[in-house]
């Protein structure tokens, strides 16, 4: 007896239904009988099978609860006959407002994931609150390069940042989102908005993290180790934390104890708080290794990302336009609004307030 089933998963959660080496979707394959073909261009999601043993309503089971947001770990647990999945639409119960819909996944969720554990404990379930909401922390240049990356992806998207908040940038972007909807090319509309440190971490399905190092009296707003163990408890369990800015911005003993402990889903860095890693680092845990990726800093190896006089593609062009920018006062002369000017600290009078 033949099953075919065609599903349609988010982009972002192709990797995670792949799993590393492909090991997720070789469990799925080998518990249920199937066979799945992924598309990782369009998300589709083919569920074949043609034994008589073969369960493809679990296997379509265990591919949704990873669409929307379970971790593997979590999302296998479906594999057990006992276990099943159920999917509710919050709009049933919020109308389509965006301020009630963020309202009630809130409340689910709860302050650092409290009510969210309590609702697991008292109906003995797991509970995915899921839906693509990005978190960017730090909208200077890089930030801001990276929100118009996310606008493609159609994500929501939570902005803070300790010195500066760009709101003509972010006023535009949502005015094109807009326009992204009103052309039909996506059916849902999707916001972007400036929040506070707290709310951007307890919101976000991902946390992008690109703020400059800096350290106890370097500024009034620091950023050595601004993920901590107190931070990282703010995320969700099924959030991801991507660090490609510096390093010691992330405290990696906390983070390790957070990927280990299950208090977030996972990590992606190619900067770490001592270069190279070292080989006995607890984040080359095999234990957490499905979960938290390592890379070099390879972005800025290209000859136009280093050696362009253009200031939006070379760093020796923002080198040498940062320094215009200071000698001739532009921006009004407000260091703190000068893109290519990275250390701002540096001009802060020692002891000034």
């Amino acid at each position: 007896m033949s099953f075919e089933r065609l599903l349609r998963i988010p982009l972002d959660r192709v990797g995670v239904l792949i799993g590393k080496k492909g090991e997720t979707k070789a469990r799925i394959e080998e518990s249920c009988a199937v066979t799945l073909s992924i598309d990782g261009q369009s998300g589709e999601v083919n569920v074949r099978s043609t034994s008589v043993e073969a369960d493809p309503f679990r296997a379509a089971n265990v591919v949704e609860a990873i669409a929307r947001g379970f971790s593997p770990p979590r999302a296998l647990k479906l594999l057990d006959p006992e276990k099943a999945l159920e999917v509710l639409d919050i709009r049933d119960y919020a109308g389509k407002s965006e301020n009630s819909m963020a309202r009630i996944k809130g409340r689910i969720i709860g302050l650092h994931g409290k009510s969210r554990r309590v609702i697991e404990e008292l109906t003995k379930c797991d509970v995915s609150v899921y839906g693509k909401t990005v978190a960017i922390i730090g909208t200077g240049r890089i930030g801001l390069a990276m929100i118009k990356k996310c606008v493609g992806f159609d994500m929501n998207m939570l902005c803070y940042d300790p010195a500066y908040e760009n709101h003509e940038y972010i006023k535009g972007i949502q005015q094109l989102k807009d326009l992204r909807h009103k052309l039909g090319l996506f059916s849902e509309k999707t916001w972007i908005k400036y929040v506070t440190f707290a709310d951007a971490l307890q919101g976000a399905d991902y946390v992008s993290v690109h703020v400059p190092l800096l350290r106890e009296g370097e500024s009034r707003t620091p950023t050595f180790h601004l993920f901590n163990e107190s931070t990282l408890r703010m995320m969700r369990p099924t959030a991801y934390l991507i660090n490609t800015s510096r390093g010691p911005v992330v405290d990696e003993k906390a983070l390790y104890k957070a990927i280990k402990e299950n208090w977030i889903a996972g990590a992606a860095l190619d900067v770490f708080e001592s270069e190279p890693l070292s080989a006995d680092s607890p984040l080359r845990d095999p234990a957490i290794a499905d979960r938290c990726r390592l890379f070099h800093h390879f972005a800025s190896g290209g000859k136009i990302t280093r050696l362009s006089p253009d200031p939006n593609k070379g760093m020796a062009g923002r080198t040498v336009q940062g320094l215009i920018d200071v000698l001739e006062g532009n921006y009004g002369g407000d260091i703190s609004k000068m893109p290519y000017v990275v250390n701002k600290e540096a001009f802060t009078k020692k002891g000034a307030s």
